[in-house]
C-alpha cells in the first residue's frame, strides 16, 4: 500500500527556477553537476555541467541555471528575498508612469539606507504582519515618525507586487498600523516678523522670499522662475509658475511642471511690492540680462540654484537673529491664512494651486476667535 507521501508527491518546484544541485564524479574522472530546472511552461528540464573539480563544476552549473533563470522571464516566489522583490517592483514602478525626480530620490534613498538594511535578506514567506510591525516600529523611534511611514508606503507597494507574482497569499502590510504621528500646529508669521525677515535677508535669499510672500508658491517653483514667466498687462503683472526646481548638485535641473498631480502650471496676479523688488533685482544683478533664469546657480547645479542651496542661504542669513526658527515653508502658510482668513478658502485654494482638504490640513491657522454670531443668536432671549 503506498503511503500518503508517495501518492502527493514531492512539493513541485517553483516557477523560473531549480532544485537541488548533485554532484558527481564521472568514470572518466571529471566531476558532472546535475540539477532540474523547471520552466515558465511548467515543464522539467535537465541541467548539467562538467567540470575537471567538483567546485568548478557546481559553479558552473550554477552560472549557467543564473543564465537560463534571467531568459526565462522574471518572477518571484515565496522563497525570493525582500531585496529581489524590491529589485523588481523599482523596474516596475518606474516605467508605470512618470515620477518627479524628487519622489524617485527619496523613495531610492528610503529603499537602499533603510527597507534593504532592515529587511533585504529576509524572504517573503517570513515577511509576516507581526515581523514588518516590529520593523516598522523599530524604525519610527531609531529615526522618525514619517520616515517609517515613508518605509511603510513603499513596503505596502512592493508587497503588492509580489502579490501579483502569487509570491504571498495577501499583502501582509495592510494590517501593519501606520506609525503614529502627533499633529502640529501651523505655524505662520506675523507682519512684523515679515518685515523683520525682509529686512535680514540679502539679496536673490530676499527677492525669493518677496516672491514667496507675493504669490504663496514653493520654494521649488520660485527658484524655477524665468524672465519670460512674468507678464505685464493693463491689468497688473501676471507670473506664470510652471516648473519646479529638483535635485541636488549635478543632478539639478528644471521640472516642466509644479508638484505631481496638481496639473501644467498656474497664472497668478502680483501686487506691486513685488513688481519693485523684481526691477531692483533686475537692474542691480542681471543689468542687460532679462532672460533664461532669474535664480542662476554656479556651473556644479547645471547653472540652478537648488532648494538646498537655497535653505543653506536662508539659514546663513536668519542664524543668530529672532528668526531662525523660520523656515521658507511657513512662508506658504501665511499666505494661505491670510487668502482663507480674510476671503475664502476657495479662494486661498486656487491662489496655491492646492485642494481645498490639502490646504486645511496642511496650510491655513483659522482664527481662534469665530465669526461674531451674537446678532442671530440674540433671538433666542427675546
Amino acid at each position: 500500500m503506498r503511503t500518503r507521501r508517495q501518492i502527493v508527491g514531492r512539493a513541485r518546484t517553483p516557477l523560473g527556477t531549480h532544485g537541488k544541485i548533485f554532484v558527481s564524479k564521472t568514470k572518466a574522472g571529471t566531476w558532472q553537476a546535475i540539477t532540474y530546472y523547471r520552466s515558465m511552461d511548467g515543464r522539467r528540464r535537465k541541467l548539467h555541467h562538467t567540470a575537471r573539480t567538483k567546485a568548478a563544476a557546481e559553479r558552473g552549473l550554477r552560472e549557467y541555471a543564473a543564465q537560463i533563470t534571467q531568459t526565462a522571464g522574471k518572477t518571484l516566489s515565496p522563497h525570493s528575498t525582500v531585496a529581489q522583490a524590491v529589485e523588481l517592483w523599482w523596474e516596475e514602478w518606474q516605467e508605470e508612469k512618470r515620477r518627479p525626480y524628487n519622489t524617485v530620490y527619496t523613495y531610492q534613498n528610503a529603499v537602499q539606507k533603510k527597507i534593504i538594511p532592515g529587511m533585504g535578506a529576509l524572504q517573503l514567506i517570513e515577511c509576516t504582519t507581526a515581523v514588518i510591525s516590529l520593523f516598522i516600529k523599530n524604525l519610527s523611534r531609531e529615526t522618525s515618525p514619517s520616515t517609517a511611514q515613508l518605509a511603510r508606503t513603499i513596503l505596502k507597494s512592493i508587497f503588492d507586487t509580489a502579490l501579483r507574482y502569487d509570491a504571498v497569499a495577501r499583502n501582509p502590510i495592510e494590517a501593519v498600523k501606520g506609525p503614529r504621528r502627533e499633529k502640529k500646529d501651523v505655524q505662520i508669521l506675523s507682519i512684523d516678523e515679515i518685515e523683520g525677515i525682509r529686512q535680514v535677508l540679502t539679496d536673490r535669499t530676499q527677492l525669493a522670499f518677496v516672491l514667496m510672500l507675493a504669490t504663496g508658491a514653493r520654494i521649488g517653483e520660485i527658484l524655477a522662475l524665468r524672465w519670460e514667466d512674468f507678464e505685464k498687462t493693463p491689468a497688473g503683472t501676471i507670473v506664470h509658475i510652471t516648473g519646479t526646481i529638483v535635485g541636488k548638485g549635478r543632478n539639478t535641473q528644471r521640472q516642466p511642471h509644479r508638484k505631481a498631480g496638481e496639473g501644467s502650471g498656474i497664472s497668478l496676479y502680483i501686487p506691486d511690492f513685488a513688481v519693485a523688488a523684481l526691477d531692483a533685482y533686475a537692474t542691480e544683478t542681471c543689468k542687460q540680462r532679462r532672460a533664461g533664469m532669474i535664480f542662476i546657480g554656479s556651473a556644479k547645479s547645471n547653472g540652478f540654484v537648488s532648494t538646498d542651496v537655497f535653505r543653506w542661504g536662508w539659514r546663513r542669513n536668519l542664524d543668530g537673529t529672532p528668526y531662525a526658527h523660520v523656515h521658507p515653508h511657513m512662508v506658504r502658510a501665511t499666505v494661505a491664512t491670510m487668502l482663507a482668513n480674510n476671503t475664502d478658502i476657495s479662494t486661498a485654494s486656487a491662489q496655491l494651486g492646492n485642494t481645498e482638504t490639502v490646504l486645511r490640513k496642511h496650510y491655513w491657522k483659522r482664527d481662534a476667535l469665530a465669526p461674531d454670531a451674537r446678532a442671530i443668536l440674540s433671538v433666542f432671549g427675546s
